[in-house]
């Protein structure tokens, strides 16, 4: 199958949640330019990490945008989420929308329930969607110390792996091209890409479904009514998929402690099972994974079980 858009690419937009300062984001802008050759390459990344914000939009708030070059290539910075550069790289700053937004590649997976509904990331590729255009998320296994190192901000260090990120940027731009190539969203509203760290020419990529993972506590008190974040590690519903993640040799998020739930959170009548491999599986194993994500208006669930909630009572005419 050869996609008409492969062969008139106009325009690429490219945001991420990490920054401008992020070791993968010039890697990945200069992955796809060479990868694509869209005629247009466009570039709104927020002027500061944004992690964890999911799709947040800044409503109360101005935001600014300034130029910025990445490499040979004109681009803004704005103050705001990946969401907020993402709406505002196809509706503010160019005079056309684009035909495709990729948002990333991010440092960490973004493989699982939890992190994939948390993840800033997601967010801008999930705010292109809602715009009607085609978008997909990459993110990236980092191995813990190197995910330290990012948070310590020793760039210096960092560039010791320069050749490493330009490898994760290389796989993601060539998963990008097969997207576009295929026209992939013929199948999916969006897309989320995950790469393990050693990925090379020959990684297999395969197609995945979400891992049932949760949160435990995300914050801890640093004083009297202070809070500060901190992420405690992952509850998976998988005992299958939480023995292949904590594996020592894959760490995709730092830190990556797993506990495995034996039972679901809550009595219910559905499952989050599928039968694609689960995508916390997949990268451990270090394969690529591409997981498709569908929204839908309709439930998948059952209409005979759920249509008992039509049993609403009406109110006591004589309650207060």
């Amino acid at each position: 199958y050869q996609d008409p858009v492969a062969t008139m690419l106009n325009a690429v937009l490219v945001t991420n949640d990490d920054g401008p300062d992020s070791p993968l984001a010039l890697p990945f802008i200069e992955a796809l330019s060479s990868t694509l050759s869209p005629r247009e390459l466009r570039i709104v990344l927020p002027d500061t990490e944004q992690s964890w914000i999911s799709q947040a939009v800044s409503r109360f708030r101005p935001i600014e945008t300034r130029e910025r070059r990445f490499g040979r290539h004109p681009g803004y910075v704005a103050s705001g989420t990946p969401a907020d550069c993402s709406s505002l790289g196809i509706h503010n700053l160019y005079g056309s929308p684009p035909d495709v937004v990729f948002s990333g590649v991010n440092l960490g997976v973004n493989a699982g329930l939890a992190f994939f509904l948390s993840s800033g990331t997601v967010g801008g590729a999930s705010e292109a969607m809602l715009a009607r255009i085609r978008a997909a998320a990459f993110s990236a296994e980092v191995p813990s110390h190197i995910f330290r190192t990012w948070r310590s901000g020793d760039m210096d260090e960092l560039k010791r792996y320069t050749n490493r990120f330009r490898a994760l940027a290389s796989a993601a731009a060539r998963v990008a091209k097969h997207l576009v190539d295929h026209d992939a969203w013929r199948f999916a509203s969006l897309f989320s890409v995950n790469l393990p760290w050693n990925v090379n020419d020959q990684t297999v990529l395969r197609i995945t479904s979400l891992a049932e993972t949760y949160f435990g506590p995300l914050f801890t008190s640093i004083g009297e009514n202070l809070y500060q974040h901190r992420h405690e590690g992952l509850i998976v519903q998988s005992p299958e998929v939480a023995a292949a993640a904590d594996e020592g040799e894959h760490e995709p998020r730092e830190p990556f402690s797993v506990r495995v739930a034996t039972e679901a959170p809550w009595d219910r009548e559905w499952s989050l099972s599928s039968s694609f491999p689960q995508d916390l599986r997949v990268v451990a194993e270090g394969c690529i994974s591409l997981t498709p994500i569908t929204y839908t208006v309709s439930t998948p669930f059952s209409a005979a079980g759920v249509s008992e909630l039509e049993t609403f009572p009406a109110a006591d005419e004589n309650s207060e």
